[in-house]
């Protein structure tokens, strides 16, 4: 069965056909509750069974963690569609090798998230996804946790108001658009080691954040951490330029902000409201020049 079949060390793991899908969730335990999902690995054609594998989960009653990788699909960009039966029993979601993009929210309006109806959705993971479109998951206040391992190109809004976020995997990902982790009230570290390109306001009003890693990021954009009251660190030593109010109303904690040998260009107010109160020290390495006359000496700026 799903849970315990072994052959020699490797556990092996059923895999569902949609027709077997009512028996074994009336047969299985849990899933009386979001924190007891059922597992279940299905193997479908998604084009045809998803709305019948929705109908199934919403007439079980039961919270199940579905793993759709061995499903197929028409295309590889993943609709999780319109019909909202049963969505709200999901948990968790593993989506198909086959999917290569998801789809962007905002078909009825701009802030309409594609996952709107998966008020369960804590979880969501990918082997295969290299895009995610713009408002994918806007608003889904319930999402803790993104796994999205190929995942290059993240569209504005992608997660934007995800209040429940709070872990980030996105090794690849090189381009991230405006707005696209605004006000995740939870997010605590974000670390983006091939991120090159910041949209405005990527993490801005994320209140909770202390750190940010971005080893290979060259432009930061207007309000990129804008908002974030709790931040203490950044790490950008390639940064080349950055734009308006990058580090504008971050609160009065001190932030120490890392750099290259080459000085960025600064935009307006890069960094308004640091004071004499509350300094950014500004750490570079050593046998760096420029910066004594750069203008993060007028920004308060301490050079460490």
């Amino acid at each position: 069965m799903y849970d315990g079949s072994k052959f020699g060390e490797v556990e092996v793991v059923k895999i569902f056909t949609v027709a077997e899908i009512d028996a074994y969730l009336a047969a299985a335990s849990g899933g009386c509750s979001d924190d007891n999902p059922i597992p279940l690995p299905i193997a479908a054609n998604l084009a045809n069974d998803w709305t019948n594998i929705l109908g199934k989960t919403a007439s079980a009653g039961r919270y199940v963690k579905p793993d759709l990788s061995a499903c197929t699909m028409s295309g590889t960009e993943y609709d999780p569609g319109t019909a909202n039966m049963g969505k709200s029993k999901i948990v968790s979601l593993v989506l198909p090798n086959t999917a290569k993009s998801i789809k962007p929210g905002g078909e009825m309006s701009s802030f309409e998230s594609s996952f709107k109806d998966f008020t369960a959705l804590t979880s969501i993971s990918s082997s295969a996804v290299e895009t995610v479109g713009s408002f994918a998951f806007f608003g889904r206040d319930t999402l803790t946790t993104v796994d999205f391992q190929k995942a290059m190109s993240i569209g504005e809004n992608a997660f934007s108001s995800c209040d429940a976020l709070t872990t980030v995997n996105l090794p690849v990902v090189t381009s991230i658009g405006n707005f696209a982790f605004v006000n995740c009230d939870a997010l605590t570290t974000v670390n983006l080691p091939k991120a090159q390109t910041l949209g405005e306001r990527v993490l801005s009003g994320c209140d909770a954040l202390t750190m940010a890693s971005l080893p290979e990021a060259t432009s930061i954009h207007n309000h990129s951490f804008s908002g974030c009251t709790a931040l203490t660190t950044v790490n950008f030593p390639e940064a080349t330029s950055f734009g308006d109010f990058v580090f504008g109303n971050t609160g009065g904690i001190a932030l120490t902000v890392i750099l290259g040998s080459a000085v960025p260009t600064l935009g307006k107010n890069t960094f308004n409201e640091v004071t004499t109160a509350k300094p950014a020290t500004v750490k570079v390495p050593s046998g760096a020049t420029g910066y004594e006359s750069s203008a993060c000496r007028h920004h308060h700026c301490l050079l460490g």
